[in-house]
C-alpha cells in the first residue's frame, strides 16, 4: 500500500505546485496588463487581464481533478488497508462524520482556490469602472465600445460561472466517492 500512499503525496505536490503557479500567472497577467513592467504604458496592455479567468479556471479544474484522485486512493486505503495508512484514513473518516452534512476538514485551501478565482473575476469584471482606456467612447469600430466595455464583463462573468459549474459537477463526484466507500 506504500505506493498508494506516494500516490496521495505526488497529488499533493502537484496540487501545492498549480496553487503557486496560479498565483506567479496571475501576478504576471496583473503587471503586465496594469502596466508595472516599467517599461511605460503600451496600448492594449490592459486586455492582457481577459485572461485571468481562463487561468484562474484551467488551475481550479486541475486542482479539483488532484482532490478527486487522493479521495479515490484515500477511500480505497480506508476500505482495503489493514496497515496504518488504513487508519489513517478510517480515522479521518471518522473525523467527517456520519451525518448527511459531512465536513470536509480539509477544505480551506479549496476555498482559497474557488473563491480566489471569484474574488480575481470580479476585478476583471470590475476593470470596467475604473479604466479610462476601456471607458472612453467613441471608436471607430462600429462595434468598438462593446467589446472593450463587454470584453471583460464577459470574461469576468465567465470566470464566476464556470468557477460555480466546476464546483458541482466536483462535488456531484465528491458523492459517489462518498457513496462508494460507505
Amino acid at each position: 500500500m506504500s505506493a498508494l500512499r506516494d500516490e496521495i503525496i505526488e497529488a499533493e505536490k502537484a496540487r501545492s505546485d498549480l496553487l503557486k503557479w496560479k498565483l506567479i500567472i496571475v501576478s504576471g497577467l496583473g503587471g503586465a496588463g496594469l502596466g508595472f513592467t516599467g517599461k511605460g504604458s503600451v496600448p492594449g496592455a490592459l486586455y492582457v487581464l481577459l485572461l485571468i479567468p481562463a487561468v484562474c479556471l484551467y488551475v481550479d479544474l486541475m486542482c479539483r481533478h488532484l482532490t478527486l484522485r487522493i479521495m479515490v486512493v484515500g477511500t480505497f486505503l480506508r476500505l482495503k488497508g489493514r496497515d496504518e495508512e488504513g487508519e489513517y484514513e478510517r480515522f479521518v473518516d471518522e473525523i467527517r462524520g456520519k451525518k448527511r452534512k459531512r465536513l470536509n476538514v480539509f477544505a480551506l485551501e479549496d476555498w482559497a482556490l474557488e473563491w480566489s478565482t471569484i474574488v480575481l473575476s470580479l476585478l476583471v469584471m470590475g476593470t470596467v469602472l475604473v479604466s479610462p482606456e476601456i471607458g472612453r467612447t467613441g471608436g471607430s469600430a462600429p462595434f468598438g465600445d462593446w467589446v472593450r466595455h463587454y470584453s471583460f464583463v464577459l470574461s469576468g462573468g465567465a470566470g464566476i460561472v464556470f468557477s460555480f459549474l466546476i464546483r458541482l459537477r466536483y462535488f456531484r463526484r465528491w458523492e459517489k466517492i462518498e457513496k462508494h466507500g460507505r
